[in-house]
């Protein structure tokens, strides 16, 4: 058991992924505490906002499995799976925002007092290229390490 777990924790994709998971919702709390002038813990939570951390850990993955290993097919399943991640990251806001206007205008047709529903569930491009651009760079990092 332990040296299962040794392996895991020594193994560079592995802790690449994580790191980048780790990284990206850090950088994400710190901006938006940044933006909302006070420290907000709770922002490492967030799901949406800049950087993308889905696309920082795909993108991750994708430059330590090449790092490692080059261009064998589990790479091109990983490049494959990242492009997926990102077209849905990206292309999906706009529906995902119509959705969300639609909804809060019903809801604020039937009830005085409501809670909006919140409107940023996806990602903007620059936010998946900055997802993109920390990924290679957590894996650079863990690779020279």
């Amino acid at each position: 058991m332990m040296s299962a777990l040794t392996e895991l924790l020594t193994n560079k994709i592995f802790l690449s992924g994580i790191i980048a998971w780790i990284g990206s919702q850090l950088i994400k709390a710190i901006i938006i505490s940044i933006k909302r002038r006070k420290i907000d813990i709770a922002a490492i939570f967030e799901l949406s906002g800049m950087p993308s951390t889905n696309v920082a850990i795909v993108s991750s993955l994708a430059t330590a499995i090449y790092l490692l290993e080059g261009t064998t097919a589990v790479f091109f399943l990983v490049l494959a799976f990242g492009a997926y991640v990102l077209q849905e990251m990206v292309l999906s806001a706009h529906a995902i925002d119509k959705h969300t206007e639609i909804i809060n205008s019903i809801l604020k047709l039937v009830h005085k007092k409501y809670v909006p529903i919140r409107r940023r569930w996806a990602h903007t491009p620059a936010e998946a290229i900055i997802g993109i651009l920390l990924g290679i760079a957590f894996a650079l990092i863990v690779h020279v390490i």
